[in-house]
């Protein structure tokens, strides 16, 4: 860096002399350290700014001459240059206003030598020659003339300024900047063939000079050249004889003063003409007053020149050239061609001679080249030529015109050429003579030396020129050849003419190019020609409107052939990538460009409306002047309704207009209307508008239509149509008539044969043929299989669209293979078809790119999404039916994402439907809420309000919701001819069908509420069946509700016999009734039509036989030898376990997403499979262990207990949660769901103070004693909710956790005690013997408490009432008597531990139930369901040196838990304890060493799935059959389950479960890292992973879990969330597990 004490202004000088100090020359070496450049760059735009703004910067020209050299040296590639030079001229400007010309003409040199391509040099001494002399102006760089223009005019304005002060000293020629022979240079200047005059004639860039800049410059122009006359007429003056360069000078100043003023009079012009003295040097002069039509009489020159001078022979002076090319004879030439008389085509032997000369590559050359091709022009062209125009150049003067050809070739391939100015003078001249003689082949040769010229210049002109006469070539000779030359060059030019900036010239060429191209007779352009015109549209579109407006306003271009190029350029921008280009093209076009005709204007709407992907498509207003009745008509409002959405009045405009079509035409023979009937037909398939589709398409087939695919497509809609509307009937007469469509019209395209045989195997489905549809079904994928058509892998020989339908087609196969399998009731499969459907469907929705053509792109599109819906739909009902609630939201969601972008108020009025349903099953009332008001603004279209289906279906919504009641009913036809024509264009796809699924929807939504229609007719048996089992709940309500009065009920009952009279009457005949329902329902849950119910319905079923079983326990006993109780304990399992089980299936089936084609189906497929919970459960339990399922009844809001011990038979229990409150009102009554959203909120709350954006902000310490208070608080809470579940839900109940030891002496006393109690308490007319199990409750109670006590009494009570109304019960006697039998028994009893196992179920799932103060020193699991449990029994332990896994922070943002456990896990590490700290493992590595592993202990974020993806770890157990091992998943929520409802809830901890991991551990909510670290310490000590006490055995995991809760801060918050899933595992020795399987 350079020293502080350096200034700015010496870091500026010295880097100028760095950058031209001579690096081989030591001497002269810069030993200084230079800035850098970014510095220098700083410091001169700082000094600039500083100095610029001042009114002293004209004093301070060095340091401001130092900044702009070092400005201009550091713009290597000119991207600034211009506007660095823009503002150094204002600074010049300034130096000129005052006076100080020194300066001026050093800064106007360092700006001069800016502008060229060369390196500049700033050092040296200054000379009005250094200002003028020619430069080599860098034309790549934009702006670059303007700015060449104006250095030219400060310049000259300088000069001129400086000469007018120092007339004296340049007279003397001892003037210090200028010398005499400098006047000519100064006023060559003004010469058209010098720098400034080809700027100045836009020979640089026409484009950035418009017409009203161009006349300024002429003017600016016109004051210097009077000026530079009055000085130059001063210093004849002052001179004491006329010097000859300055005369010379004044008379060229005349000259291009007389060319350029165009308001000088005759009179003035003559004065001026008289002044002229010949002079050789005033022929270039001359020459730019004959400037084809200029406003100058040359002939007065002529005149005056012959007077002054002997007249000379051109034809003599051209020979005395040929042998002496020497300036004086050159100068003779031009005036001899001037002044003489114009003879010279006619001279065969002087054009014999010329043709065989070679003239020299000199600026004499170029001069005579310039002056006889001239020349020869205007002979040809003079009228008074006696050679005119009255026939072509014959072959002599031709052979002397290739002599100028052969001069100019040589010329281009000479690297030292003369300027290119005299070489287009030339060639401009000799294609004009060319042009006239119709000579194309050396037009072409100029052309192309033009464009080598263009190409070596870079100069627009010279291409432009180039491009001109290829164009006259072609109009002179219109053949495919000369085009093509023409159109290639045009292009090319006009291609890179854009590149370089110039939009306006690039635009010229295209529009010449249109222009010409309208005498061909093909009317498309080849793409390259749309894509040039697109890219000049982006770059200018203001300006290509502009002029293709002013074309067709003068008629160089049809609105028909305009029509044809904007049509063209839509599909290309069609398949442009750049969406945003895309977008502006074709918004720019529709905006500003129309048409007078209005069948074109609507041409060119539907052009644009059919160009895809424009992410901004605008909405048109209609045309007025089209007449009625046309199809394009309807295809307008058909794009409207497309892109802008519905409107019921241009949907009324379509249909209307379509109609008056049809009515006027009667056939149909162009591809267009083709499009447009399927797109419209499509359309309405789309809207679901079936009944409108059978309506149109039977106006259609009845025309005469050429196109046979056509006629297929036709009538197969027809028949899809009617499926849809159930007219299976007319169906059946649609195939046989689709079937003679195919052989009469000889269809053989494979995607139609396919598209008629998957329509045959839908009618096959529909009418619920089974045989018929499983052959029809493996016909097909025969057929499927052996079309190569159908194979996507062979990519290369399919086109894209051909992919497409390909695809279409399978996915379709694959819905209807799902239909089949739910008809064949494999949910299974059709879950796999609908998921494989859904993958083709959405791969086709994201490759169906904005860029392919629109009108394939609509038809696939319409296609897929129907499919999709349907797809969507079906797959939803599958996971619903099968009872796997995993992935129901995310296909909600795809559903809803759909069915938003769908523009259709029908589709999305049923979409709702199903919907809204599934929202009310998933119990989620805000989504209900937002689903039911989308779903009511449908209504506000006439299409769905005066729809009567549609009336149907909002009847139904509003049953569901409970803002109506009563039953619905839908009308329903046989056949098509049974409706009224009026009606057909109402119907939509709902048939009886609704009705049923209505029905099935309404039980599950509200259970409680019996909703059945007898007016309809089920048409499957297990229709049938459920409304029976309808029947049966309202029946059973009814005895619940007047007979079986009761808070609590047990099963088996309290009583166990009656003796000494019957029941009464009612309660006989409900009890009569109540039995055949419960044989009713066990013989359904053991039958297969039963089995094939959806999940839901096996639910509903199990708890109305679980409290038809409670009802009847009040007062009757079981038979001995009853297998009842363990047919509920399978049913209840059946809806544990079968979500269970299908998803096993699943995911099992996983392989078969891979492929496109669906499996095999045949009829013995299909067997019917009996309960995986066997009959002898119990009895395999361990002795030592107890199952307790925890559910609750959608029928009641009853808790349900199911207790199983071995040897026992299952018992089950019912709880009103609310019995409490109604003994005593200052109870609160609060039902589970209530309780549940209670405890949820906590955890809510609670899940929030653990998150980043919380403990981020805790910073003092009030900020964290308010966090603790917090977190106290909500601790307290969740204390409160657990005290009020134990003493409230379970109140005496709690027995029911407590081991059975019905062998026990001590019981048995006890219980002889406890009948003989009862018999003193009660007073009744008949014998009550009560049964063991209600006196095992009373037995199994810890401890007198009179609230529980009285809870169990209630039972009894209830019973013994029921049996006998008469009876009395001693309330006080008995509680009394309790109380000292429990005191007297209390110390025989002997409980030892047990272990308990939860299966909860629903809701039930949420609560920590382990940490009940009841429970929670229990040894305590929990299973997913009883079969689940069953299989795990084979498992024993855990080895006593396990192999272990440890995946600690591999986020490596839970730095507390590392620095915790770090130590403890490297002393453990060895070659049985592995794993990762602090990283992120790799996926493969990880699942093979987790399936190696004994034991996985993971510390971090959820439940280790973003490590341990659930799809890998399913294939590598179900595919592959690795073992899953015991896990401690410690990371929060990881034991977590996500509400749905009605459904089963699901989590991640599911996946470690179905992969059969006999136990895992986790979090149910989120916890705080210090309490949940320490909590993990505890268990593995306990537990015996990191320690081993060799005094004692070590605990299972499930102890240690129980005695580790306290050494959480936090002991409900934190201490609670832990719990355990499957089997109480131990790390295990030799010694014998308490609590082993």
């Amino acid at each position: 860096m350079l020293s502080n004490t350096v200034s700015d202004g010496d870091k500026l000088d010295l880097f100028l002399k760095s950058s031209f100090a001579n690096p081989l020359e030591t001497s002269k070496k810069i030993n200084h350290i230079v800035a850098s450049s970014k510095e220098i760059e700083t410091i001169a735009n700082r000094q600039l700014n500083e100095l610029l703004t001042t009114t002293t910067a004209v004093n301070n020209s060095e340091l401001v001459y130092n900044s702009f050299a070092c400005l201009y040296l550091l713009d290597k590639l000119g991207e600034k240059r211009c506007s660095i030079a823009k503002r150094h001229q204002l600074y010049v400007v300034r130096l000129l206003e005052t006076k100080q010309l020194a300066q001026c003409f050093k800064h106007l040199v360092l700006a001069r030598r800016a502008l060229g391509k060369k390196k500049p040099t700033f050092n040296g001494s200054v000379t009005v020659s250094d200002l003028i002399d020619a430069v080599e102006i860098d034309q790549s760089l934009k702006g670059i003339i303007s700015v060449g223009i104006t250095y030219y005019f400060v310049a000259l304005q300088a000069i001129l300024q400086y000469v007018s002060i120092n007339v004296k000293s340049l007279l003397a020629g001892n003037d210090p900047y200028i010398r005499r022979e400098d006047i000519q240079s100064i006023v060559h200047c003004f010469h058209s063939s010098s720098t400034f005059g080809q700027l100045l004639s836009k020979e640089g860039d026409h484009i950035e000079i418009d017409h009203n800049q161009s006349t300024r410059y002429t003017n600016n122009c016109i004051k210097l050249i009077k000026g530079y006359y009055k000085v130059f007429q001063a210093l004849n003056v002052r001179s004491q004889c006329q010097l000859p360069e300055i005369v010379v000078a004044r008379d060229c100043i005349l000259l291009k003063l007389m060319q350029l003023d165009k308001s000088i009079e005759k009179q003035q012009i003559q004065s001026y003409v008289d002044l002229i003295s010949y002079d050789p040097q005033l022929v270039k002069f001359v020459e730019d007053l004959s400037i084809p039509g200029g406003h100058f009489d040359i002939s007065l020159i002529q005149i005056h020149f012959r007077r002054q001078s002997a007249s000379v022979c051109p034809d003599q002076a051209i020979e005395r050239f040929m042998v002496d090319p020497s300036p004086i004879e050159l100068e003779n030439v031009k005036y001899g061609l001037f002044t003489g008389q114009k003879t010279l085509l006619e001279n065969d032997t002087l054009l014999r001679k010329l043709s065989r000369y070679s003239i020299p590559l000199s600026t004499t050359g170029f001069e005579f080249a310039k002056a006889v091709s001239k020349y020869l022009l205007t002979e040809l062209t003079s009228p008074s030529s006696s050679s005119g125009l009255k026939q072509k150049l014959n072959s002599i003067q031709l052979r002397a015109i290739d002599t100028f050809l052969t001069f100019l070739k040589n010329a281009m391939a000479t690297s030292t050429a003369s300027p290119s100015s005299q070489m287009v003078c030339i060639i401009q001249s000799l294609h004009d003579l060319l042009k006239l003689a119709e000579s194309t082949s050396r037009s072409r040769m100029l052309s192309n030396l033009l464009y080598n010229l263009g190409n070596r210049s870079r100069n627009p002109n010279h291409w432009s020129l180039s491009i001109q006469y290829e164009c006259d070539i072609y109009k002179c000779s219109p053949t495919s050849e000369n085009w093509a030359f023409y159109e290639t060059k045009a292009m090319k030019v006009s291609n890179v003419l854009l590149g370089m900036g110039f939009a306006k010239s690039s635009l010229t060429i295209m529009l010449d190019y249109f222009h010409t191209s309208q005498i061909r007779t093909e009317s498309t352009f080849k793409s390259q020609v749309i894509h040039l015109f697109v890219k000049i549209i982006t770059k200018d579109n203001g300006l290509v409107i502009d002029k293709l407006k002013s074309m067709c306003k003068s008629n160089l271009v049809s609105e028909k052939y305009l029509l044809q190029l904007m049509l063209q350029v839509f599909q290309y921008c069609e398949k442009l990538l750049d969406a945003t280009v895309k977008t502006t093209v074709c918004n720019t076009l529709i905006k500003t460009l129309s048409f007078q005709d209005p069948l074109l204007q609507l041409q060119f709407q539907l052009g644009y409306y059919h160009t895809n992907g424009i992410t901004e498509v605008m909405d048109l207003p209609l045309l007025q002047d089209i007449p009625a009745g046309s199809i394009l008509n309807c295809d307008l409002y058909l794009q409207k309704l497309t892109h802008f959405g519905w409107s019921d009045l241009l949907y009324d405009k379509c249909q209307l207009e379509f109609n008056l079509w049809a009515v006027q035409t009667s056939s149909i023979d162009s591809v267009g209307d083709d499009e447009i009937i399927k797109s419209f037909i499509l359309f309405l398939e789309l809207n679901a508008l079936y009944g409108s589709m059978v309506l149109n398409i039977n106006k259609i087939v009845k025309m005469n239509i050429l196109n046979p695919e056509m006629i297929f497509f036709l009538n197969y809609k027809l028949a899809v149509a009617l499926s849809r509307l159930g007219f299976y009937g007319d169906m059946y007469k649609q195939i046989k008539l689709l079937m003679n469509v195919i052989k009469e019209n000889r269809i053989i395209s494979i995607p139609s044969i396919l598209s008629f045989k998957l329509l045959q195997l839908d009618y096959a489905i529909s009418i619920r043929n089974k045989e018929t549809a499983i052959s029809q079904f493996n016909k097909i994928l025969k057929f499927v299989k052996s079309k190569p058509e159908l194979d996507i892998s062979e990519s290369t020989k399919l086109s894209l669209p051909e992919k497409f339908q390909a695809l279409l087609l399978l996915a379709h196969f694959q819905t209807l293979s799902a239909k089949l399998n739910i008809f064949l009731e494999d949910y299974v499969g059709a879950y796999r078809n609908c998921k494989v459907s859904l993958k083709i469907l959405n791969s086709i929705m994201v490759k169906l790119g904005p860029n392919f053509p629109k009108i394939q792109y609509t038809h696939i599109k319409l296609n897929a999404v129907v499919l999709l819906l349907v797809s969507y739909v079906s797959i939803i009902q599958n996971l619903n039916y099968m009872g796997v609630s995993r992935d129901i939201r995310f296909y909600v969601r795809g559903l809803l994402e759909l069915c938003s972008s769908l523009n259709s108020p029908v589709r999305k009025v049923l979409v709702l439907y199903e919907i809204i349903g599934l929202s009310l099953l998933l119990r989620n009332s805000e989504e209900v809420s937002i689903h039911y008001e989308s779903f009511v603004d449908q209504w506000r279209f006439s299409i769905v309000s005066n729809c009567a289906s549609l009336a149907t279906v909002k009847q139904a919504v509003e049953i569901l919701l409970g803002n109506s009641v009563g039953t619905i009913n839908i009308q329903s036809w046989k056949t098509l001819d049974e409706v009224g024509a009026s009606k057909i264009s109402s119907l939509t796809a709902l048939n009886e069908n609704f009705v049923f699924e209505f029905q099935k929807l309404c039980r599950l939504v509200t259970p409680n509420v019996a909703y059945l229609n007898p007016n309809i007719t089920s048409k499957s048996e297990k229709d049938d069946v459920l409304d029976q089992v309808n029947i049966i709940k309202e029946k059973i309500f009814e005895y619940k509700s007047s007979i079986f009065k009761s808070f609590a009920y047990l099963c088996p009952g309290a009583i166990n016999a009656i003796e000494g009279g019957q029941l009464e009457g009612n309660v006989m005949q409900a009890l009569d009734k109540l039995v055949s329902y419960k044989e009713f329902l066990i013989r359904l849950s053991k039958s297969k039509v039963f089995h094939d119910c959806p999940n839901l319905a096996n639910q509903e079923v199990y708890k109305l036989l679980h409290l038809c079983f409670s009802l009847l326990s009040q007062v009757t006993a079981l038979k001995p030898g009853s297998t009842a109780l363990n047919d509920l304990l399978q049913l209840q399992d059946s809806y544990l376990e079968n979500p269970i089980d299908n998803e096993m299936k699943i995911h099992k089936s996983a392989q078969g997403y891979k492929q496109l084609f669906p499996d095999k189906i045949s009829i013995d497929s299909y067997a019917e499979t009996e309960s995986k919970l066997g009959s002898n459960f119990c009895n395999n339990l361990p002795a030592n262990w107890k199952v307790v399922g925890i559910d609750t009844c959608q029928l009641t809001g009853d808790l349900l207990l199911t207790e199983c011990s071995k040897g026992k038979e299952p018992r089950f229990i019912r709880l009103n949660v609310g019995r409490f409150h109604l003994r005593d009102r200052s109870i609160p009554s609060i039902s589970i769901d209530d309780l549940c959203k209670k405890f949820q909120q906590i955890i809510q709350e609670s899940n929030l103070t653990t998150k980043s954006a919380t403990t981020s902000t805790i910073v003092t310490r009030d900020d964290r004693i308010k966090w603790w208070n917090l977190r106290f608080t909500l601790d307290l809470k969740v204390k409160e909710i657990l005290h009020f579940l134990e003493k409230y839900v379970f109140g005496g109940f709690k027995s029911v956790f407590e081991s059975n030891e019905a062998d026990d002496q001590a019981y048995l006393k006890f219980r002889d005690s406890f009948q003989t109690l009862l018999t003193r308490s009660i007073k009744s007319s008949k014998n009550i013997l009560f049964d063991d199990s209600i006196i095992n409750l009373f037995y199994n109670l810890t401890d007198f408490e009179t609230s529980d006590v009285e809870d169990l009494f209630q039972i009894l009570q209830d019973s013994v009432l029921a049996c006998d109304i008469n009876a009395k019960l001693d309330h006080v006697c008995f509680l009394s008597s309790v109380e000292s039998l429990f005191k007297q028994f209390k110390r025989n009893k002997h409980q030892k531990d047990h272990h308990i196992i939860l299966v909860p179920n629903g809701i039930c799932n949420h609560f920590p139930w382990e940490s009940l103060e009841f429970l929670k020193e229990k040894s305590i699991t929990r299973a997913p369901s009883y079969s689940w449990l069953q299989n795990m029994l084979e498992i024993n332990s855990i080895p006593e040196y396990p192999k272990t896994l440890y995946l600690v922070n591999p986020d490596g943002d839970l730095q507390n838990t590392e620095n915790r456990l770090r130590p403890i896990i490297l002393a453990k590490k060895s070659e049985l304890w592995y794993g990762y700290v602090g990283q992120v493992p790799v996926e493969t590595e990880l699942m093979n060493k987790l399936t190696n592993s004994d034991l996985f202990l993971y510390l971090g974020h959820g439940c280790c799935q973003q490590y341990v993806k659930p799809g890998t770890m399913f294939e590598y157990k179900l595919v592959n059959g690795h073992k899953i091992p015991p896990a401690l998943l410690i990371g929060c929520s990881s034991a977590s389950l996500k509400s749905n409802g009605i459904l089963n809830p699901t989590g991640s901890v599911q996946n470690w479960l179905l992969c059969e991991s006999p136990m895992v551990i986790g979090n149910l909510w989120d916890v705080t890292d210090k309490d949940i670290d320490m909590f993990s310490l505890s268990v593995m000590a306990k537990a015996g992973m990191i320690e081993k006490n060799a005094k004692s055995a070590t605990l299972n995991f499930s102890q240690a879990i129980s005695k580790s809760r306290n050494s959480c801060t936090l002991k409900y918050l934190n201490g609670s969330a832990p719990i355990m899933y499957g089997l109480p595992l131990a790390i295990r020795d030799t010694r014998t597990p308490d609590f082993a399987p």
